[in-house]
C-alpha cells in the first residue's frame, strides 16, 4: 500500500489503530509537508503522533526506514530528548512516535 499510503481518514485511522493497538478517538492533522504528513492522534487519553511518509523516489530513498531506524538506535544509546519510535509499517508507509507537547520552535 506504500506507493499511494492509505488514501482516506478511515484507511488512515484503521492503520493507526492496528499499530498502537486500541482505537483512535481523535485524529488532527498537525503538519502536511512535502516529506511526511504529521497527525497528532488520542487512544484511550494517550496521546501519539502518527507519520505518514510518501512512497520511494526514483533514488531509492526509504524516509520512513531512515527516520524510525535512526530514532530507535538514538532511543538505544539513551537519547530521550527525542520522541519515541513506537511502530513501524513501511508496508503502509506510516509509524508510530511518542506525542511530546510543547510548541513547535520559530523559525529562525
Amino acid at each position: 500500500m506504500n506507493d499511494s499510503g492509505p488514501t482516506s481518514e478511515d484507511q488512515l485511522m484503521s492503520v493507526f489503530s492496528e499499530l498502537v493497538g486500541l482505537p483512535i478517538d481523535q485524529l488532527d492533522r498537525v503538519r502536511q509537508g512535502r516529506n511526511s504528513s504529521v497527525f497528532k492522534m488520542t487512544c484511550k487519553g494517550t496521546e501519539y503522533v502518527g507519520k505518514v511518509y510518501p512512497p520511494k523516489p526514483a533514488n531509492g530513498r526509504d524516509r520512513l526506514t531512515t527516520e524510525f531506524s535512526a530514532f530507535k538506535f538514538l532511543w538505544e544509546q539513551g537519547v530521550t530528548s527525542i520522541p519515541e519510535p513506537l511502530q513501524a509499517d513501511s508496508q503502509n508507509g506510516v509509524a508510530i512516535y511518542e506525542y511530546i507537547p510543547g510548541d513547535r520552535p520559530a523559525p529562525d
